[in-house]
């Protein structure tokens, strides 16, 4: 019974990691960049004013639908992310509420599943907090995944300032009570 139980937790940890690689993935291909690092796409940049003509004919004749396609495209980013870890957070509970009410469960893994349970709930708690105090520094839009003692913060911005990098990062430390190490911050572009 025992093994059951670890293999139903391996598998959901599997299934975690496959969500977040594929949204980090998803991440580094809006972005344009194929590697995805910052120091990549400030080497893109560099490269938009070598267009060519028919390049930035095209820019002219789309006129202002492009500034709006981008700004639904950032929103549609956080509103996605937001339903994909809602989406994954309400399997995993479901999966732990079968268990907690399984009476052919062994007691010491039912106590687990709903100890989990309830930090399932913490943790979803905190990251509405978080949200909302990021977006209270004064950032237009932010996302928070919290996993174990991991902690992945996403903001809206062009790039962060190391100041604006302390803030947060002390921030999540100090309502998730993490180390700096377990902490990664990351902006997405306007």
């Amino acid at each position: 019974m025992a093994l059951l139980l670890r293999r139903e937790w391996l598998w959901l940890v599997l299934c975690l990691l496959l969500v977040l690689f594929i949204i980090l993935y998803s991440l580094q291909i809006s972005d344009g960049a194929p590697g995805g690092t910052e120091g990549e796409l400030a080497a893109g940049e560099g490269r938009e004013g070598e267009k060519n003509e028919g390049e930035k004919e095209e820019e002219k004749e789309e006129g202002e639908e492009l500034p709006e396609q981008l700004k639904e495209a950032e929103t549609d980013f956080f509103i996605e992310y937001r339903l994909e870890r809602e989406r994954v957070r309400s399997q995993q509970m479901d999966m732990l509420r079968e268990i907690v009410h399984n009476p052919n469960i062994e007691p010491e893994n039912r106590r687990e599943a709903h100890d989990r349970l309830l930090q399932i709930s913490q943790d979803l708690e905190r990251e509405m907090e978080l949200e909302g105090l990021i977006k209270a520094k004064g950032f237009r839009e932010a996302v928070v995944f919290i996993n174990g003692g991991q902690v992945h913060v996403v903001v809206k911005a062009e790039h962060l300032e190391k100041k604006q990098v302390a803030q947060l990062g002390d921030l999540v430390q100090g309502m998730c009570g993490v180390p700096l190490e377990a902490i990664v911050i990351d902006s997405r572009p306007r």
